[in-house]
């Protein structure tokens, strides 16, 4: 016959664990994430460990007819959805900068294997030994407790917004004292002997021990590459690149920036247009390493290339700034080093109002941007930006690109009439100003 309690199951838990609870949060992996120093495939793999994990675990526990499994468990403890839902923030290249790292670093077999190890534990426990899987929802359940702590901080470290990314350590949010109180009370009332309390124990303690062993595995196996511009852009051809993990993450997240702002690259070059911007970023990036001259001159060789393509140079300019932000938001204590990116920046536009001075571009935008209605704004988001250098770069470059875009803007597929008038009008005042100059 069963013992009756002689302790407290949550103090007792609390009590015996304590040790193991400071061994992992002293593991390399736990450390960095508190500094905000994980890489991003780190946190990936993270993610992705514990979704083969409880998508066994919550599989086990909700088809066992264990009593004890039943009165602790409530379906709001559901892990797996939140985790899966971090993973594809992380992934979808559609909703992010951070798919790129998949192919730049190699795949984490050995933190993967050790959750692959754990799952076929938790089979066997589940068969033979369901207490102790109560013992892991322990864990499980106050490792939320740590993540009221760290979802800020891999907030700030990746610049994500919202929820993206940390569904999972955000979990119950607000109500996470009052879910942790209601878990230990449930946890009171199913376990009601010691001889229960030890099987809770050996499950809480076998866990923890093999969370360990996972957080020490990270890192072990994500040795990054070196990068090249085809892993990048498999159309860039061989050009360097950052190997910096930072400086890589801004480059991402400046393209997608400069994208927005530039809805006419993806209209007008679709997914390649992406891809380019990515490894131009990338290449952009490197010239910080070189004297301002240096970056200057091919900044601007850049330039004239992309206008010969139909990227006006305010495209570069545009892009320019955004990849210069993101980097001193990543690497403040390089911001100096960054600023050579606003200053190449600053002398396109400098170049630009040479040709077309800045109140005449001022007015002529103004003008333009009347016949844009509110809904369309993002749609046709500095569009009259680009024509004006379309027209300066002519007599720049002398590329004679101008004839083409203009040709590829007025095609009725691409733009509506109300646009291609204004196109019009505004192609012809500045033809007008710039012969009388």
């Amino acid at each position: 016959m069963d013992s009756k309690l002689s302790v407290s199951v949550t103090q007792a838990l609390k009590e015996q664990t304590d040790s193991l609870h400071r061994r992992a949060e002293s593991t390399r992996f736990f450390i960095s994430l508190m500094r905000c120093q994980a890489t991003i495939p780190d946190y990936i793999t993270f993610l992705r460990m514990l979704s083969i994990v409880h998508s066994v675990l919550e599989k086990e526990i909700t088809s066992s007819e264990n009593e004890k499994l039943k009165l602790v468990w409530q379906d709001n403890m559901r892990k797996l959805p939140l985790l899966n839902e971090d993973i594809q923030s992380f992934t979808d290249s559609k909703k992010n900068s951070f798919s790129h790292f998949s192919e730049i670093y190699a795949d984490a077999t050995q933190p993967i294997h050790q959750a692959l190890e754990l799952v076929q534990k938790i089979k066997t426990l589940a068969l033979k030994n369901p207490l102790q899987l109560v013992g892991v929802l322990y864990v499980t359940e106050g490792f939320t407790n740590s993540g009221v702590y760290m979802n800020p901080r891999i907030t700030q470290a990746y610049g994500l917004s919202g929820d993206i990314g940390i569904r999972y350590l955000k979990n119950y949010g607000e109500a996470q004292p009052a879910e942790w109180n209601d878990f230990k009370r449930r946890l009171e009332l199913a376990i009601t002997s010691d001889e229960e309390l030890a099987e809770v124990l050996i499950g809480a303690k076998y866990y923890y021990e093999q969370f360990i062993l996972m957080f020490d595995s990270l890192g072990t196996s994500l040795q990054p590459r070196s990068v090249q511009s085809t892993s990048i852009n498999p159309e860039a051809g061989n050009h360097p690149v950052p190997q910096n993990e930072l400086e890589l993450r801004a480059v991402f997240i400046a393209s997608k920036a400069s994208l927005v702002e530039l809805p006419y690259v993806h209209a007008r070059y679709g997914k390649r247009g992406e891809s380019f911007s990515d490894s131009d970023g990338a290449w952009l990036v490197t010239l910080a390493d070189f004297s301002e001259k240096v970056a200057f001159k091919q900044t601007e060789w850049l330039a004239k290339l992309l206008s010969a393509l139909g990227m006006p140079s305010v495209t570069l300019e545009i892009h320019l700034r955004e990849i210069a932000k993101a980097l001193m938001v990543m690497i403040p204590e390089e911001c100096e080093k960054y600023s050579v990116l606003l200053r190449a920046a600053e002398q396109l536009e400098l170049k630009r109002h040479s040709v077309v001075p800045q109140e005449l571009q001022e007015e002529v935008c103004q003008e333009f941007r009347r016949v844009i209605a509110s809904t369309e704004i993002e749609s046709y988001k500095n569009l009259e930006r680009i024509l004006v250098s379309t027209m300066a770069d002519e007599r720049i470059f002398g590329t004679g690109a101008q004839t083409k875009t203009l040709a590829w803007i007025y095609e009725k597929s691409n733009y509506p009439k109300h646009i291609i008038q204004a196109t019009q009008k505004l192609v012809q005042r500045l033809n007008d100003c710039i012969k009388a100059q």
